[in-house]
């Protein structure tokens, strides 16, 4: 017993209104397909109903469903196909598991056909899928894997039970900027190089704003974003610095701190010698702006940066750059604390031990 044609089409799994990257991502012929959107623009969605019509359509199939993380994919991924299967009629042409049921616990669903449906986190070991062959991939969040990880899939993706163009690795991704998928399937970059006619791959691109499910309060929501997060989590413009969250820096001329703003100091220290640098911050607490520093804004006031002295001579310097002033907090890295070396002066200390014993009460 199959789905019928009707079961199957896209009037039935996706209704008369939807996302116009749905039925490009379901329909794409291509081997390599990757769909980049803003949240809540249906990818998911979409490439669950293209992985049920595979199994459906070529009986034996064998269909691996994947995300980063184990939690991640029972929760979001493994849910919402349990729940389309459901809601669209085609639990029936499931036997297993026999009771239609999403917290059965072997990640695993056949189709009366012999198609079978694996769940499968990603962050663990690879080993598994290593002797494994698959007709069709979909791994949701793509942005999340390493592309080794991805290299391997994609090597994975030939069992001969269809066609060579009826296989598919399905990938669907937030807009995380310049990262490996951008330089793959937008710009080409090596060693990633273009596709070809045997080895074939397509973007597919949409907004948030596209899909007509989306109700008026999430799409206020969704605009009352920073302009950065915006660009990423909205209209996923792919972007080279859309995945750079901090704005540029406002240089100003040199002021003297009122004594009532807070400070604080981070410092990234040396070893027993080399360098240790040290930034120091203050935030305008006050209700106007004041000397080019906006209200409740930080400001980084002053800077250390010294090669080849011992770290009691950075300690002296840094303390002696403090001035009168006694800060918030002094931050050290926290690795400081676990760094074993050797001091003429003190014996066997952690590098903290050495700043803290010259009067730097520094925290991790």
């Amino acid at each position: 017993m199959n789905p019928t044609e009707n079961e199957l089409s896209l009037s039935h799994l996706l209704g008369t209104s939807y996302h116009p990257l749905q039925p490009d991502l379901i329909l794409a012929k291509e081997f390599e397909v990757c769909a980049v959107g803003g949240m809540g623009a249906g990818k998911t969605y979409a490439a669950c109903l293209a992985a049920i019509r595979h199994g459906a359509k070529y009986p034996g199939a064998r269909v691996l469903i994947a995300r980063f993380t184990y939690d991640e994919l029972i929760k979001t991924t493994k849910h919402l196909f349990f729940e389309i299967v459901k809601s669209k009629g085609l639990s029936k042409y499931f036997v297993k598991p026999k009771t239609w049921d999403v917290r059965e616990g072997t990640n695993y669903a056949r189709m009366s056909n012999g198609s079978e449906f694996f769940f499968s986190n990603l962050d663990k070991s690879l080993d598994k899928h290593k002797n494994v062959e698959y007709s069709f991939v979909f791994i949701d969040q793509l942005e999340e894997i390493e592309f080794e990880v991805y290299q391997i899939l994609l090597l994975r993706c030939r069992l001969g039970i269809c066609p060579p163009t009826e296989r598919h690795v399905v990938g669907v991704a937030n807009d995380e900027g310049d990262n490996w998928i951008r330089r793959r399937f937008l710009t080409m970059e090596p060693p990633h190089g273009r596709p070809t006619a045997g080895a074939s791959r397509r973007l597919i691109r949409g907004t948030s704003l596209e899909n007509p499910h989306l109700d008026e309060g999430v799409r206020a929501q969704y605009m009352m974003l920073a302009p950065e997060l915006q660009r990423r989590w909205v209209f996923a413009t792919m972007d080279a610095t859309a995945s750079r969250l901090i704005p540029d820096f406002k240089v100003i001329p040199s002021f003297d701190i009122p004594g009532h703003w807070p400070r604080w100091i981070g410092i990234d220290p040396a070893r027993s010698t080399g360098v240790t640098c040290a930034l120091w911050v203050t935030v305008n607490p006050d209700r106007e702006e004041y000397h080019g520093v906006a209200p409740n804004a930080p400001h980084f006031f002053n800077e250390y940066w010294v090669e080849g002295r011992d770290a009691e001579l950075h300690a002296k310097a840094i303390n002696g750059m403090n001035g009168p002033w006694n800060p918030r907090a002094q931050v050290m890295d926290k690795t400081s604390w676990s760094s074993g070396i050797k001091s003429s002066k003190y014996g066997q200390l952690s590098v903290a031990d050495l700043y803290i014993g010259e009067g730097l009460s520094v925290v991790p």
